[in-house]
């Protein structure tokens, strides 16, 4: 299964895109839809979350605005992978890179 960890805008203004950083829970492989991951099967945004799970001992720290309902929090975490990213997607803090 995939789960969304990180969404980044680009800091290109005159190109600006979204990229997406999933984790396979079974592999514990990072994959981006940005460009430049799949030619190469690395890039700045998967650089940018590995790095922050070392920093954080191995679990990624999730940003979320305040505005978080918590029974859709419960239920994004017990639920399937769509559920999930739709969650991140609706409160998940975007990252500039």
């Amino acid at each position: 299964m995939s789960k969304l960890l990180q969404v980044f805008l680009s800091d290109d203004a005159s190109n600006v895109s979204v990229s997406e950083v999933s984790i396979d829970t079974d592999t514990d492989r990072l994959t981006c839809t940005c460009p430049g991951f799949k030619g190469r099967n690395t890039c700045k945004h998967a650089r940018e979350v590995e790095a922050r799970i070392r920093a954080f001992g191995g679990v990624y720290p999730m940003e979320f605005t305040d505005r978080v309902d918590e029974e859709e929090l419960v239920a994004a975490i017990s639920g399937g992978e769509d559920m999930l990213r739709q969650f991140v997607l609706k409160y998940g803090k975007v990252d500039v890179l």
